[in-house]
């Protein structure tokens, strides 16, 4: 996915990133592992379902889902 604004999530409240597919979320996650650069000390390891039915991406390794 190109460096552009993300849809968030629709839930009320949520301000999470989301992804139309479960590999579109992966493909990102590879994309922020390549770079170099330092957003903070966590990058995302793992993409996940969120309850609004959109992928999201998290830092928390621990799998809620299979």
């Amino acid at each position: 996915m190109e460096n552009k604004e993300r849809k968030k999530c629709p839930q009320l409240g949520c301000t999470k990133e989301i992804y139309l597919t479960g590999e579109e979320a992966l493909e990102e996650i590879e994309r922020i592992l390549g770079t170099q650069r330092k957003i903070n000390d966590k990058k995302p390891c793992r993409a996940y379902r969120c309850d609004c039915g959109f992928y999201a991406l998290t830092s928390k390794p621990k799998i809620t889902e299979y």
